[in-house]
């Protein structure tokens, strides 16, 4: 684990000393005996199937997912799955989001937590969109909440866990779409026990920063770098 100085300290080829090892987790407990117990018992196997589905997806591209790392432009990789449970997987979705969130946050989102802990609850309001993107790293990414301005305009308040193979995105308030594909908002009116074929088209995206939605490629990283220090040169000069 790596805090924001040791992240901001890093070398200019990227290196850095080695962070700490935590072995269980980030080491703060943030969800009561009871909402653990059941998300592991009704949630959790669901999760782990949709991340074996997704690995899947991932090894059957050609070329290697890694390949798209040099690429400028955003790739998008196509999946169909059958005879999952998506309901179950917002559930663990909208836990893990929870869990990630301040103290402050859950009460102000009594909706968003009561879907969370009682499993036959479905469907929420508009205000609360889920997206899901294909995740490589190489760095696993979460954040709590971040007020983020989006390219087509508009703020919203979001909270993301990057792990490969994806990325969870709870986007709260939008003015526009978090991201252009892999809305799974729907996925909230089902119930636990229902089952559905999907197919989605999800963004390839990458963690190479921090910055909660920065799904950017290394060459794209290095070109926005480059942009960004011309044109801060060209200030100094003038």
């Amino acid at each position: 684990m790596l805090g924001i100085e040791e992240w901001l300290g890093r070398t200019e080829d990227g290196s850095t000393e080695r962070g700490t090892i935590s072995q269980r987790g980030s080491g703060v407990y943030t969800l009561c005996a009871d909402c653990n117990n059941r998300a592991g018992r009704l949630y959790v196997p669901e999760l782990v199937k949709w991340a074996g589905a997704g690995n899947s997806t991932l090894a059957q591209i050609d070329p290697s997912p890694t390949h798209f790392d040099a690429q400028l432009d955003p790739t998008y990789v196509y999946m169909k799955l059958r005879d999952l449970r998506p309901g179950r997987l917002m559930k663990q979705i909208a836990t893990m989001l929870l869990a990630l969130a301040p103290g402050s946050f859950p009460p102000l989102h009594p909706e968003l937590t009561r879907y969370a802990r009682e499993p036959e609850v479905t469907g929420l309001p508009p205000s609360y969109q889920f997206y899901l993107a294909f995740f490589l790293g190489p760095i696993a990414r979460f954040n709590g909440g971040t007020a983020v301005w989006r390219e087509k305009g508009g703020m919203a308040y979001t909270l993301e866990l990057g792990f490969p193979p994806y990325a969870y995105i709870l986007s709260v308030d939008e003015e526009s779409p978090a991201l252009s594909t892999g809305n799974i908002t729907s996925f909230t009116e089902l119930g636990l026990d229902q089952t559905a074929e999907v197919e989605m088209q999800l963004q390839l995206g990458f963690g190479h920063t921090p910055l909660p939605l920065d799904f950017r490629s290394k060459a794209a990283l290095e070109r926005d770098r480059a942009v960004n220090e011309s044109d801060s040169l060209d200030l100094t000069d003038s």
